[in-house]
């Protein structure tokens, strides 16, 4: 809420819900294929050191890597 006013409420048709037990749970075991990447519960990162330039190539080969994990 921002001086008083606030968003209508929306269905939501996706993600997790917060504060389940079972759903970071089911999350996991669907992510657990994931390649290289830091998870807890339903958060996931992509975590790398830069350092020079193939430090840079080597973290978009990682977001490559999750984008076709998705598509998959």
């Amino acid at each position: 809420m921002i001086a008083g006013i606030g968003s209508n409420w929306a269905p939501v048709l996706s993600g997790v819900p917060q504060g389940s037990v079972l759903g970071p749970v089911v999350c996991i075991s669907y992510m657990n294929d994931m390649p290289n990447i830091n998870m807890y519960a339903d958060d996931t990162k992509i975590c790398r050191e830069m350092s020079d330039n193939l430090d840079c190539i080597k973290l978009q080969v990682d977001l490559n890597n999750v984008q076709k994990w998705s598509e998959q």
